[in-house]
């Protein structure tokens, strides 16, 4: 479950910065960026995940945390599009 969570995570990594690309072009830093601010979530979520996952030892737990991070996923693109069309994204 975790090798399917950290995947499906690197593919949003590529579809996030091809939402930017309009505004902010597909330079290296662009990529650099985007790449680092996924692999230091991930290594967060798996620190979280991992002390949960010492503390409630049950695969509920881990489909409740992901549950709501599904459904923002899928409303991002709705959500994103009015946040990098402010005055000081651009």
């Amino acid at each position: 479950m975790v090798f399917g969570g950290g995947f499906v995570v690197m593919v949003l990594e590529v579809y996030g910065a091809r939402f930017l690309l309009p505004r902010f072009g597909s330079s290296q830093e662009v990529w650099l960026s985007q790449i680092g601010v996924v692999l230091a979530a991930l290594a967060a979520g798996y620190y979280v995940g991992g002390r949960g996952a010492d503390h409630w030892q049950r695969a509920a737990a881990l489909a409740g945390a992901l549950y709501p991070a599904g459904i923002y996923i899928f409303f991002l693109p709705q959500l994103g599009e009015p946040l990098l069309s402010l005055p000081w994204m651009q």
